[in-house]
């Protein structure tokens, strides 16, 4: 019985992390389709920081 609960826990984790990475996935999805409207436009905005492999957090005004 305990290796039939580890299962069905190992499944339910699985199946968690298969859903926040489709969310994920989503919102790029949904980021990219406003922004393609949006290119060449000029916004104002301040970067709020940058990583050493080129992440960039960039916030608009």
């Amino acid at each position: 019985m305990v290796g039939l609960t580890d299962r069905k826990i190992q499944i339910s984790n699985e199946r968690e992390n298969s859903a926040v990475e489709a969310e994920r996935e989503s919102i790029k999805l949904k980021q990219i389709e406003y922004l393609y409207n949006h290119i060449g436009q000029v916004y104002t905005s301040f970067m709020s920081g940058a990583t050493d492999s080129f992440g960039r957090d960039i916030f608009l005004i």
